[in-house]
């Protein structure tokens, strides 16, 4: 997954499935070429903290790969492009991909139930380009899931999100994290963000009917600092599952204070 989640313009992440946000694990990260490359790998496992020995939890290997092939004017002009691969194991013999419809107080969408696997592998691609207040994030990532009862199953999810800041200011890019910060207002009054977004999940496959969910925003942040921010976002789900779609409306209001 891609940058700080406090951070980034939209609320919450949409492509839950690929992904764990929380885990045990050792990274290595090496700079090249003035910072504007990075390379880094890590290792991680669920124990300690399960309650199982080590070589009982699933344990995930990661790479990943950023570079800045642009990058003008102090920072004020910048190309961010990374690749990662993420190899899991599966536990207990089983894989199960599941997300939620962008917000955490939702039941999961998309759901594949329990999968007979023996492994999984995630390719991700990020982009991000800034022109001083507009930005545009992307990200895809491919699944391809070694089931004992199908084969080959692949699922995907993508998204596209735009970021224009009203006051003017920039998301500034970390070189050392390889990924863009928080918005600093520089006006006594905060600074004002419009974005949209728009992506999809695909848990749906030859065997596999986990369903596909299109996810459309249109939403506004308030920087009142570079500690607090203010939001709201308003979104339209279209859900495919079981050959019915479904149509969600939300609204999403969020207080939000950064340490």
């Amino acid at each position: 997954m891609v940058g700080d989640a406090a951070n980034l313009p939209h609320f919450e992440r949409l492509m839950s499935p690929f992904f764990n946000s929380r885990n045990n694990g050792i990274i290595y990260r090496h700079f090249l070429l003035k910072n504007r490359m990075t390379i880094s790998a890590a290792v991680f496992n669920q124990w300690p903290g399960n309650g199982k020995n080590i070589g009982d939890g699933a344990t995930t290997f990661t790479a990943r790969i950023t570079g800045l092939p642009k990058w003008e004017n102090e920072g004020k002009t910048f190309m961010h492009t990374g690749i990662g691969v993420r190899y899991v194991e599966a536990e207990n013999g089983v894989i199960r991909l599941r997300g939620k419809n962008e917000s955490n107080i939702s039941d999961n969408y998309v759901d594949t139930g329990n999968m007979n696997a023996t492994h999984q592998w995630n390719v991700n691609m990020e982009q991000l380009w800034s022109l001083e207040n507009f930005s545009v994030l992307m990200e895809y990532v491919h699944n391809w899931t070694a089931t004992t009862d199908f084969g080959l199953e692949q699922f995907n999810g993508y998204y596209v999100t735009g970021s224009y800041v009203l006051s003017g200011e920039q998301r500034p890019y970390d070189k050392r994290a390889a990924y863009a910060r928080r918005i600093k207002p520089t006006g006594k009054y905060g600074a004002w963000e419009v974005f949209t977004r728009f992506g999809k999940n695909d848990l749906d496959s030859r065997n596999i009917h986990g369903g596909i969910n299109n996810r459309y925003n249109l939403g506004l942040n308030w920087w009142a600092t570079q500690y607090w921010k203010a939001g709201m976002v308003y979104g339209i789900s279209n859900l495919d599952k079981y050959g019915v779609t479904g149509i969600t409306n939300s609204m999403q209001f969020r207080l939000q204070w950064i340490y």
